[in-house]
C-alpha cells in the first residue's frame, strides 16, 4: 500500500516543486519508516529471510532515491545522517540495490559529510572496485554509465579528489575519457569532467601532466561539450600558472563595469540582474550562451578588463568546474569579487566559502529583488568610493595573508567611524563573523554595542553567537575566542572616561 502510494506521488518530484507543509511531513515519516526497516534488515545478522530481505530493500531504495530528486526532501535525507547505513547497502549483490544506493550517495553526501577521512576513503575505494568490475563488462553498460555519473557528483568534494588520487583512480578514469571503444557522450565526457574537477587537486594535476598527450586529440572532437572540456583541461595543465603571474595594473580604465558568472541553472535570475544592472548604465559582460564556446584564454581577458567580478552562488555553481575556473583566476588575480545568493536557503562552503571569506554576500532570494538589486548597486558605489582603501581589504585574502597597518586608516574614536572603518578594521583583525551584521552600522552605534557587551558579556555573547548563525551566509561562526578578542580590540578605539563610567 505504501510503495504504490510512494510511486505515484514521486513522479511528481522535482528540484522545483516546493511541496507545502503536508506533503513534506507526510513524505518525511515514509522516510523515516524506510530507514528504520533498512537499519532492521542491516542489525539483523541474516535473522531475516534473505529474499525477503532483498525484496524489501529493493522496493525501498529506489523510493529513496526518488525522494532525493525534491530539493527539502533531499536536504531532509542529508540531516538524517545516513551515509554509513546506504554504504553497508552497496555490500549486497543485487545490481539494482548497488546502484541506487550509489546514486542515493551521491544525492546525499554533504562538503561536512566528506571531511571525515573514512567516509571518503571508502567512497573512493567503492567507485575504483567497481568501475574495475564492470567496465570490460558488456552486461553492465548502463550500470557503468550511471556509476560514471555518479562518480562526476561526488568529485566536486576535494576530500574526494584527495582520496581518489592517492588510491590510483586516476588510469582508471583516464581510460574512460580516451578509450575511443567507449561512447562519447556516456562514457567520455562524464569521465573528463571528473578529470576537469582533479586538475583543482595539486597532486592529481601533476599526474594529468603526463597524459596531456593522450588528452589533446579530443580538442577536435565533433562534440562540442568534449572539445570544451578539454580545453579547459589542458589551460589548467598547461596555461594556467603563467596567466596568473602576468602583470596586473591596478587603477586602469576597466572596459567593462562587472563580469556576471553564473551556472547556467540559474540563468532566469541571472538574466534579470543582468537586464536591472543594464537600466544602471553598467557595462556588463556575461556569458549568455554556452555554445558561443568562449576559451579560457579569452575569460581570462575578459576578467582582466572587468572592474568586478559578479558570482552567483548556488549548488550548482559550485559543482560547475567552469564556474570554479573563473571564479578561482579572478581570486587569484586579486580582483574585485561581489558574492550574491541566487538559491534559497544556499550557504556556501569547500572552495566557494574559501574565496568569498570576508565579504558579504547579498540574497537575491532572502530580500525582494528590488531591495537585493539596491544592495548591490550600494557596494558597488562604496567600493568605488573608498577603492584605495579596498586594495587593503583584497589583499587580505591572498593565500599568504599580509599584515595591514590600520593605525592611520581611520579616526582614534570609534564614535568617528563609517560603515567602511568598521569593515576595514574588522578584516584587517580577522574577525569575519562581525562583517554580516554589523555591515549597516556606524561608530556610534558599534560603541553603544560595546557597552551592552561590558554590561553583559556572557548575555551578549550568545546574542551576537545566535543573530551571525542565523543571518551569515558564509558559515562564518562566532567562538568565544573571537568574541574576547573583539572586545579586547574595540576598547583600543574607545574613550578612557566612556569605559571608566562603565
Amino acid at each position: 500500500m505504501i510503495n504504490t502510494t510512494i510511486i505515484i506521488i514521486s513522479i511528481q518530484l522535482n528540484r522545483f516543486i516546493i511541496l507545502d507543509n503536508d506533503i513534506l511531513d507526510y513524505y518525511c515519516q515514509i522516510i523515516d519508516s524506510f530507514i528504520n526497516i533498512l537499519y532492521s534488515i542491516i542489525q539483523s545478522d541474516n535473522k531475516i529471510n534473505n529474499k525477503l530481505s532483498h525484496s524489501l530493500i529493493g522496493t525501498i531504495i529506489p523510493n529513496l532515491y526518488t525522494m532525493t530528486l525534491s530539493k527539502q526532501l533531499e536536504k531532509y535525507l542529508q540531516n538524517k545522517h545516513i551515509i554509513s547505513l546506504i554504504l553497508k547497502l552497496t555490500n549486497f549483490e543485487n545490481d539494482e540495490i548497488q546502484l541506487n544506493a550509489f546514486k542515493i550517495l551521491s544525492s546525499i553526501t554533504t562538503e561536512q559529510e566528506t571531511k571525515n577521512i573514512d567516509y571518503s576513503n571508502n567512497i573512493a575505494n567503492l567507485f575504483i572496485k567497481f568501475l574495475n568490475k564492470i567496465i570490460d563488462d558488456s552486461n553492465q553498460t548502463l550500470r557503468f554509465y550511471n556509476l560514471l555519473r555518479c562518480l562526476k557528483n561526488l568529485i566536486q568534494y576535494d576530500q574526494i579528489k584527495d582520496e581518489l588520487t592517492k588510491q590510483n583512480g586516476l588510469r582508471l578514469i583516464i581510460r574512460c575519457a580516451t578509450d575511443m571503444n567507449f561512447k562519447p557522450l556516456q562514457v567520455q565526457q562524464p569521465a573528463l569532467e571528473i578529470l576537469l574537477a582533479l586538475t583543482f587537486n595539486k597532486d592529481a594535476c601533476e599526474q594529468l601532466k603526463t597524459y596531456s598527450i593522450q588528452i589533446k586529440p579530443f580538442l577536435s572532437s565533433s562534440h562540442q561539450g568534449i572539445s570544451q572540456i578539454i580545453e579547459r583541461i589542458l589551460w589548467k595543465l598547461e596555461k594556467e600558472e603563467q596567466a596568473l603571474i602576468k602583470p596586473k595594473i591596478h587603477d586602469k580604465n576597466y572596459k567593462y563595469d562587472i563580469m556576471l558568472s553564473f551556472s547556467q541553472s540559474d540563468k532566469d535570475l541571472c538574466l534579470r540582474i543582468y537586464d536591472e544592472l543594464l537600466k544602471e548604465n553598467f557595462s556588463i559582460w556575461i556569458d549568455q550562451d554556452e555554445t558561443l564556446a568562449v576559451t579560457m584564454d579569452e575569460k581570462c581577458e575578459i576578467i582582466d578588463e572587468c572592474e568586478y567580478f559578479v558570482m552567483c552562488m548556488s549548488d550548482t555553481y559550485k559543482q560547475n568546474c567552469f564556474c570554479r575556473s573563473e571564479a578561482c583566476y579572478a581570486y587569484e588575480r586579486q580582483c574585485k569579487i561581489i558574492p550574491l545568493i541566487v538559491l534559497s536557503n544556499y550557504r556556501p562552503d569547500g572552495w566557494l566559502n574559501r574565496l568569498i571569506n570576508g565579504k558579504i554576500s547579498i540574497d537575491f532570494i532572502k530580500y525582494d529583488f528590488e531591495s537585493a538589486k539596491i544592495k548591490l548597486k550600494n557596494e558597488i558605489d562604496r567600493q568605488r568610493k573608498y577603492s584605495k582603501i579596498n586594495q587593503q581589504h583584497d589583499s587580505v585574502l591572498l593565500k599568504t595573508p599580509i599584515e595591514i597597518s590600520i593605525d592611520n586608516e581611520f579616526p582614534s574614536q570609534i564614535d568617528q567611524w563609517t560603515n567602511n572603518h568598521i569593515r576595514l578594521f574588522l578584516i584587517s583583525k580577522n574577525l569575519n563573523p562581525f562583517l554580516e551584521i554589523f555591515s549597516e552600522i556606524n561608530g556610534n552605534i558599534l560603541h553603544d554595542l560595546y557597552r551592552m557587551c561590558l554590561s553583559n558579556r556572557e548575555s551578549m555573547f550568545h546574542t551576537l553567537k545566535t543573530e551571525i548563525s542565523t543571518l551569515n551566509t558564509n558559515n562564518e561562526q562566532l567562538t568565544l575566542v573571537i568574541y574576547l578578542r573583539f572586545l579586547n580590540e574595540i576598547q583600543k578605539y574607545v574613550p578612557s572616561f566612556a569605559i571608566n563610567q562603565k
